[in-house]
């Protein structure tokens, strides 16, 4: 398809547009993912050496949080990822979700406020185990 790109946004902001596509057509046709096992924790990312109760603490806020982002909404699902978890800015998802810039920011603001309502959601529920 490299026939197809006309030069309006970077080869890189281009192809993740397709990888977006293929990741959408992907998550209709099969069950996301809910267990935080299948996602790298924190202590898997960093390559810092931590004290085993750091590492312990920050593998089950790290299993919280991917716990709260699978349970969001579709739309705020793919808000967080693509700019939390692939780091793209808000101009760059504009393009891959082919949207306002604008749009972007309040869907990030609305996901965000969901997450945080998850998020105390679950930290009440676990208390009062």
């Amino acid at each position: 398809g490299i026939g197809s790109f006309k030069g309006a946004s970077s080869l890189a902001t281009w192809l993740h547009r397709i990888a977006y596509n293929k990741y959408v057509d992907w998550r209709r046709q099969t069950k996301w993912p809910t267990a935080a096992s299948e996602s790298p924790s924190l202590d898997q990312i960093s390559a810092r050496e931590q004290d085993p109760l750091d590492d312990l603490m920050a593998d089950e806020q790290s299993q919280r949080l991917h716990r709260a982002v699978a349970g969001l909404e579709a739309a705020a699902h793919e808000t967080i990822v693509l700019h939390y978890f692939q780091g793209l800015s808000y101009r760059e998802m504009a393009k891959v979700i082919n949207e306002p810039t604008g749009t972007i920011k309040w869907r990030t603001s609305q996901a965000l406020a969901q997450l945080k309502t998850l998020m105390e959601a679950r930290t009440e529920n676990e208390s009062k185990r």
